[in-house]
């Protein structure tokens, strides 16, 4: 069956369904050849009439461009050829390495990240100003020295690092020795870790060795205050500042002796015994015989008061106890004075007091047996306060009429000694 070209619609017959038919000279060949005469024709028509003008290529257009060898050039319609790459290329540094060999001048911000290492120096024929610093986050490596001179320095320097002329600056004598110098005096060095200042005439004085000296001097003075203030009835230690130091001793001068008053109605019957310490005492008092300003107990030869109980299958426990409280009504139980088989005593040697803590020593006796060295000690309650008086209550436990025990006696000279 015939068909037509689908451009040209030129006639086609189909070998086998057309094949019978007389071969038609007009519609299968004349026809078709004048098809294609008339497209040709379109064509060469079309093509006589196209437009030839082309506008040159710019930054906002498409266009003819020229080619230019140039490298020095602005222009923004020249296109840079193979050579002028080549030649920037070669006048340019690589990313690692390379080598300067003209003048550099620099008139922004320059940072620089690796050392810089001028090995065989620099020279700067004129001059090299620098108004912004000079910063550098590697190392900066003079082989031989750097002048730094803010006007005539005579010559070539003599320092190792001169500053504003020739005689003032750094000279470095050796490995790890340097001087200061100023006006040509050295006037302080710096040698195997120890920097040296030197006085007004030819003495020196190891600045770090100085110091430490009077950090110490600081500390044994310091433990020399702490010393005379604890035997002095205070309580110190070396980790206070000097003025708390200062204050305690102000303190302790102002208190240094008070004496303690007996109640007289304490010395018979079942009546309970009271000492009465007045106010004023602030970190630690004493109470002893006469004037026992003492360490340990162990340093006092008299009692200041005796404590006489007893033990009986008839009368049973008959013993005594001892409180303390503070002006504020703050009470704590120091002791209990058991009774000794038969009749025996206690001797008191001393009662310290201090904001935290109240401590008795004592030794007892039974026959001709001796106790020394012995203590009741308490740690006293909080917010309990020394400095508004203190109160020592001896207390009578199973007093008895028919026994008189147990009782109490003191001496007749009792201290108190504190700050």
């Amino acid at each position: 069956m015939a068909s037509n070209t689908p451009n040209l619609n030129l006639l086609k017959k189909d070998p086998l369904t057309d094949g019978n038919e007389t071969f038609n000279i007009q519609t299968m060949m004349n026809d078709n050849w004048d098809k294609i005469d008339t497209a040709v024709k379109k064509v060469q028509d079309d093509v006589a009439n196209i437009d030839p003008d082309i506008p040159d290529a710019s930054t906002t257009q498409k266009g003819i461009v020229q080619l230019s060898s140039a490298t020095n050039s602005a222009s923004e319609t020249l296109a840079a050829t193979a050579k002028a790459v080549k030649t920037v290329a070669d006048a340019s540094l690589p990313k690692t390495g390379g080598t300067v060999s003209g003048d550099i001048s620099i008139s922004g911000k320059s940072t620089l990240v690796g050392p810089i290492d001028f090995r065989n120096g620099m020279d700067g024929l004129g001059d090299i100003k620098n108004t912004g610093g000079i910063r550098a986050n590697g190392i900066v490596n003079f082989t031989n020295r750097l002048f730094v001179s803010s006007g005539d320095n005579n010559g070539q320097p003599s320092l190792s690092l001169s500053i504003g002329d020739n005689d003032t600056g750094f000279n470095h004598n050796s490995d790890g020795y340097v001087d200061l110098i100023s006006n040509g005096r050295t006037v302080a060095y710096m040698k195997g870790g120890r920097f040296v200042v030197r006085g007004d005439g030819d003495d020196y004085y190891d600045v770090a060795r100085d110091i430490i000296n009077l950090k110490q001097s600081g500390v044994n003075l310091k433990q020399q205050l702490v010393d005379a203030i604890n035997a002095n009835a205070g309580s110190a230690s070396i980790s206070e500042e000097f003025s708390a130091l200062i204050n305690k001793i102000r303190l302790i001068s102002q208190t240094r002796y008070k004496e303690v008053n007996v109640s007289t109605n304490a010395l018979g019957g079942s009546e309970n015994a009271t000492l009465s310490i007045p106010s004023g005492f602030y970190n630690k008092v004493k109470i002893t015989f006469n004037e026992n300003n003492f360490d340990n107990y162990s340093e006092i030869s008299t009692a200041f008061a005796t404590v006489t109980t007893r033990y009986s299958s008839t009368y049973g426990e008959q013993n005594a106890s001892v409180y303390v409280q503070d002006g504020n009504g703050n009470s704590v139980q120091l002791g209990n004075f058991v009774g000794i088989n038969n009749v025996g005593s206690y001797y008191i040697k001393g009662i310290t007091v201090t904001p935290s803590k109240v401590i008795l020593g004592y030794y007892k006796s039974t026959g001709s047996a001796n106790d020394s060295g012995n203590t009741f000690s308490i740690n006293v309650p909080s917010g309990f306060n020394m400095t508004t008086g203190i109160t020592i209550t001896f207390v009578k436990n199973n007093w008895r009429s028919d026994s008189s025990y147990p009782s109490f006696s003191f001496a007749s000279s009792i201290m108190a000694i504190g700050g």
